[in-house]
């Protein structure tokens, strides 16, 4: 059972953080722009534009703004700025309980994949992976498709984050395994659900959707994490498989098999339904989905549908 938090309305509260690499201020204007501009209210952290190492600050200065946000009852949805690195060494900072009696959405992708887990998995509360002010669109890009490409993910962020959001549907694949699925969606990036494993943020794929992408890695760790997937039990225990963007791999062609061929091999030993090419990831468009929410995952011959 997940707990959902209410959808945004003009007028409500929402904050930006960075839970794991520095920020600039360029994104941060960027973000406070388009955030404005749907009739949404913004606070930032205090610690918003410290620097510690490669990160937002110290640990303890990252977690204190988090927590000031998920403690805040008139904050609606708290916004991560980034990924890069860093949120797992939050988790013995960070208490999320209050959020179990006011449920607000958290909005991120990569490494913002540790914070959704233990949300999901541990609470039972929703989130949003979906693009952050780092990705948003603005007028300063000059590649005009990149910049609509951007828009697209920008714009599904706000139908997702103003309950507005149903269902996507995208095309086929000729990797798909075609059947129907329902359950919890729960992932994201490959590699940090990689790290996880063993601890008490695990994540759980009993019964559920499993979503999975990630950027810049080598085919054979790919492989590898792909294995762990296969000897953990969590490919056998899962429903149904949903396959985002794997980018910027850098050694398919020595490999032999692209990084979705190399998925592909060990998930189609389990015969679960399989979804192919969705776009979300490190790449553009980053189509928005609710994670630890119950949802419908339909592949058919000519396309795929999921339902939230």
């Amino acid at each position: 059972m997940s707990n959902s938090p209410k959808k945004l309305r003009q007028g409500d509260l929402v904050a930006l953080v960075a839970p794991a690499g520095k920020v600039a201020r360029e994104m941060v204007d960027n973000g406070l722009s388009v955030l404005q501009s749907w009739g949404l209210k913004v606070k930032i952290g205090k610690h918003l534009f410290d620097e510690y190492r490669c990160y937002a600050g110290t640990d303890a200065d990252r977690a204190s703004d988090l927590q000031t946000f998920v403690n805040d009852p008139e904050v609606k949805a708290i916004i991560c700025l980034r990924g890069g690195y860093g949120c797992v060494r939050l988790l013995e900072y960070i208490d999320f309980a209050p959020m179990l009696h006011n449920p607000k959405w958290l909005v991120g992708f990569s490494d913002i994949t540790v914070l959704h887990v233990l949300l999901n998995c541990k609470l039972g509360i929703e989130s949003l992976h979906a693009t952050m002010p780092k990705e948003f669109h603005h007028e300063g890009i000059a590649d005009r498709d990149e910049y609509l490409r951007r828009k697209e993910s920008t714009e599904s962020l706000r139908e997702a984050l103003f309950g507005q959001l149903k269902a996507h549907e995208f095309r086929p694949d000729p990797l798909n395994i075609r059947g129907r699925a329902s359950g919890r969606l729960l992932g994201g990036n490959l590699a940090i659900l990689q790290s996880l494993a063993g601890t008490y943020c695990d994540v759980d794929c009993r019964g559920a959707i499993l979503f999975i992408e990630d950027t810049g890695e080598s085919s054979y760790r790919i492989d590898r994490m792909m294995m762990n997937l296969v000897h953990s039990g969590k490919l056998a225990q899962a429903a149904g498989l949903l396959v985002g963007d794997f980018a910027e791999v850098n050694d398919e062609s020595d490999y032999g098999k692209t990084a979705r061929e190399i998925v592909a091999e060990h998930a189609d030993k389990f015969g679960i339904p399989a979804a192919y090419g969705f776009p979300a990831g490190h790449t553009n468009p980053n189509l928005a989905l609710y994670l630890g929410r119950n949802i419908t995952l339909e592949v058919k011959a000519d396309g795929v549908r999921i339902e939230f």
